[in-house]
């Protein structure tokens, strides 16, 4: 069954390997969402239109392949349809309009096989108009082409025949969708109802003729009895050859008649999208699918297409949602093209500034902060889902505060130092807080109070570093470096940072990388890798752009540096994103951020590969919410709910001491994860407890044990096992 492709916006070229992807097509102060526009199943993969190319989708492994903008000879504008004809050849139809404005010089028609392009467009071959808006593949492999304000196009491989309303019955030029029926003839969806072709006669339905709820008629499809099937404004409709039977919003079960996108699945189930959700029908009765994902709701529905498999797909303005009839799953457009991209979630319910933000188990968590910008701190705490994109109020923390910085040990949080809005701008309060309980517990202090500094977490030990004992205006900045170790509830001094700053920073590898910050009268570029191990501290390459209040996040060996400001008071705000490598010490200039430049102080954290930034703030206080993809990944990455139980390769490995272990639990249970090794021995046992559905992280610290293999094996329940090799090499 052919896809449903509505309105697309994507840049096309030929197939390129994973590792050479374009550059980023965004200037500086512009923001572009890489918009799910064109969807096409083809069996074994899924064709996915988006802003930037096309991506193949092969769904049984997940492996991705990516179509960019690399030829010149294609038409480089906004793509609106995609089939594959019966030689496998792909066909790409191109929009010379977006939603608001045309675009010159754009449009057309292309074929890709695996070595040529061919281009159709108006002037330079039969092509009516540039603007396509669907496509589909007859029986006897004639291309079929529906125009906008050009009518309907045949194509034999030879010649182009134009059927238009100056030499056909064709209902109207605007040729929204088309399907083939069980006879071979062509149905076709327009603004002014739909008509059926069988090669030499039309017949035209409308509103005066005919039962049909719209004459907007958005999508078409026929099932293997001959109905047609079409999904309009006003409702969906069946029409037999005699008889229409339309179907309302209290028949298929949503909250709106507005249908959007409308499949038939290999069982002959009819499938309809609309923002509330998908209603299926199995010629007997109606179930729907609602309220599962708001991010449905929140978008423009662009592109729908159901597989054999019976999964419902759906493309929106900033993702792919995946609907298995009982999950939704969400898979983001960074991933799909290989670009970075931008997209929006509900907003925190509580909007402040100088707060901190962390994840535990999937969730994200926003803690403290001042709700105004004369400082009212708080102790607030609140939980954000991705999956529901909820959030809720949870347990407040025991001590008002803001500007303080957050981590994560073993699934606990530790609310470290801050600002109290009375006294003290650099505070020594520790605090933990447990997820599972919801409950806070005070620690032992710092030995060095203050607010603006950075806390991070490597091989189960916490590290504290930089911030200022002192209000902004005296600008006072430290270098301390304090270690806390949960376990003993003990702090240990370390070596300073050579420059004295606010600490903006990630760890990647067991090395923590301090990136720009506010100093004594100076705004920095500077970067400065510590490592634990041997207490030491090393200068690498600057930050391009020296700025202050920066997010700071890590994923896949690479460190994004998102947002900040200069000067204080603060002289300019940045977009700018910036992308560190610790491997190779060098930089590269992203996609800037579409965040509004008021806001000097970016706080993030990562959740299955995308960056979060949570309440974007100072000197007001803001409650949005932004995710950042960086893209290039050529991996399915499911940002909706864990799948399948599974303990991933430790990293690093080889691993010298300390080595990270990630693994995920798609149901709650008894889990145990010990360390053995060659001969057997257990030598540590890093989990021993009940641990919900989620993913998870934990370090071990193998500085006292002998060079050589190890092997860590993780129990759930009584029957679930997994083991990875490690290697030890000092």
């Amino acid at each position: 069954m052919k896809a449903l492709t509505i309105i697309a916006a994507i840049l096309i070229a030929v197939f390129i390997s994973t590792n050479v992807l374009a550059e980023p097509v965004l200037s500086v102060g512009t923001t572009k969402y890489a918009i799910v526009g064109a969807l096409y199943d083809a069996g074994d993969y899924l064709l996915i239109g988006t802003e930037f190319g096309i991506t193949k989708l092969h769904k049984a492994t997940g492996d991705i392949e990516f179509y960019c903008d690399r030829l010149n000879d294609l038409p480089s504008e906004r793509v609106s349809a995609l089939t594959i004809d019966k030689e496998g050849n792909i066909w790409i139809g191109y929009t010379d309009k977006t939603h608001y404005e045309e675009i010159p010089g754009g449009g057309g028609l292309a074929k890709l096989d695996e070595n040529n392009v061919v281009v159709f467009r108006f002037g330079t071959s039969d092509l009516p108009k540039n603007s396509i808006k669907s496509l589909a593949v007859d029986d006897v492999g004639n291309l079929w082409v529906g125009t906008y304000n050009g009518g309907l196009v045949k194509y034999n491989g030879t010649t182009m025949t134009v059927y238009d309303l100056s030499n056909s019955d064709i209902p109207n030029n605007v040729v929204n969708d088309i399907a083939v029926d069980n006879d071979g003839d062509i149905v076709i969806g327009t603004n002014y109802g739909i008509g059926i072709f069988d090669g030499e006669t039309w017949s035209s339905y409308n509103k005066l003729n005919s039962g049909i709820p719209s004459n907007f008629v958005r999508c078409v499809s026929t099932d293997n009895k001959g109905n047609v099937w079409t999904g309009t404004g006003s409702g969906a409709a069946r029409f037999d050859g005699e008889t229409w039977t339309v179907y309302k919003k209290e028949d298929y079960g949503l909250a709106t008649d507005g249908v959007k996108g409308l499949d038939i699945d290999a069982q002959g189930k009819i499938w309809i999208c609309t923002a509330d959700g998908i209603a299926l029908y199995d010629k007997e009765s109606w179930k729907a699918y609602s309220g599962d994902s708001s991010t449905l709701s929140d978008n423009e529905i662009l592109s729908f297409a159901v597989d054999p498999e019976g999964n419902a797909w759906v493309g929106i303005d900033d993702c792919l949602l995946q609907f298995d009839g009982e999950t939704w799953k969400e898979h983001g457009t960074g991933t799909l093209t290989g670009r970075d991209t931008w997209s929006r979630r509900i907003n925190m319910p509580t909007a402040r500034q100088g707060h901190s933000v962390c994840t535990v188990s999937g969730k994200i968590y926003a803690i403290g902060g001042a709700t105004t910008s004369a400082g009212l701190v708080v102790s607030t705490v609140e939980e954000y889902d991705p999956v529901t994109d909820k959030w809720i109020t949870k347990a407040e923390m025991l001590t008002d505060r803001s500007w303080l910085s957050c981590c994560v040990v073993n699934g606990k949080i530790y609310a470290c130092g801050g600002y109290d809005g009375e006294e003290s701008y650099g505070i020594t309060t520790v605090e933990e807080y447990d997820p599972v309980t919801d409950t806070w517990t005070t620690k032992s202090p710092m030995p060095t109070g203050r607010w603006a500094l950075g806390t991070f977490a490597v091989n189960g030990k916490i590290y504290a570093i930089g911030g200022s004992d002192d209000s902004p205006a005296l600008a006072k900045y430290l270098g301390t470096v304090d270690e806390y170790d949960p376990v003993t509830n003990t702090w240990t001094t370390k070596s300073p940072m050579p420059t004295a700053r606010s600490c903006y920073a990630a760890v990647v590898n067991g090395r923590i990388y301090a990136i720009g910050g506010k100093g004594n009268q100076a705004t920095y570029s500077t970067v400065e890798e510590y490592d634990p191990a041997t207490d030491t501290w090393t200068s690498k390459s600057p930050m391009p752009t020296a700025r202050w209040g920066h997010a700071t996040s890590a994923i896949n060996g690479k460190i994004y540096t998102i947002g900040g400001a200069e000067g204080y008071p603060i002289t300019m705000n940045y977009r700018t994103v910036e992308e560190y490598d610790p491997a190779t010490d060098t930089w590269t200039t992203k996609s800037p951020s579409p965040i509004p430049t008021d806001r000097a102080y970016l706080l993030s954290c990562v959740i299955n590969g995308k960056i979060y930034i949570i309440g974007p703030s100072y000197p007001g206080s803001y409650s949005e919410v932004y995710v950042y993809d960086p893209g290039g990944q050529p991996t399915w990455v499911d940002d909706m709910i864990p799948v399948g139980f599974a303990l991933d390769q430790n990293y690093p490995n080889p691993f010298n001491p300390g080595t990270t272990i990630n693994y995920r639990l798609e149901q709650e249970g008894k889990v145990n994860l010990v360390i053995y090794d060659l001969l057997g021995q257990k030598v540590a046992t890093l989990v021993d407890e009940v641990k919900t559905p989620g993913n998870y992280e934990v370090t071990w610290n193998a500085a006292s044990h002998a060079n050589g293999m190890y092997f860590c094996r993780i129990e759930l329940g009584d029957s679930k096992v997994l083991t990875q090799k490690m290697m030890l090499v000092k």
